[in-house]
């Protein structure tokens, strides 16, 4: 993936990688949170995270499964509101993170997010 292991989370089109197993070699892990809001999530949860695998990411992936849903109407990516992901990052620490848009604002071109984070 990268040349180096100082990373926590990349951003693959609508693919989040988290930077363990064979997304890298950083040992990060990522559990998304269902049902919630970011100001509720005060705390990191007790189990939950994961690494990326061949098989599965993290972060699941496809829409309804992950973070957003994909609208067959207008063919767009919208975040499913109460989806948290919080990364436990490769130095130990957690940041709870949620994704507040898929497109640029100003051209509306697409893999450009927006989004908000905290250390918890």
């Amino acid at each position: 993936m990268a040349a180096s292991d100082a990373w926590d989370i990349a951003f693959k089109r609508t693919t989040v990688l988290i930077n363990g197993g064979s997304s890298g070699d950083g040992g990060a892990q990522a559990t998304l949170l269902k049902e919630t809001s970011f100001e509720d999530v005060k705390q990191q949860p007790t189990a939950g995270f994961k690494t990326d695998t061949e098989k599965e990411k993290a972060i699941p992936t496809g829409s309804g499964n992950g973070w957003y849903e994909y609208n067959m109407a207008d063919h767009s990516i919208n975040p499913i509101p109460g989806r948290v992901l919080v990364i436990k990052t490769t130095t130990g620490k957690y940041v709870k993170l949620e994704i507040l848009g898929y497109y640029n604002k100003t051209n509306h071109n697409s893999a450009n997010y927006s989004f908000r984070y905290s250390f918890l």
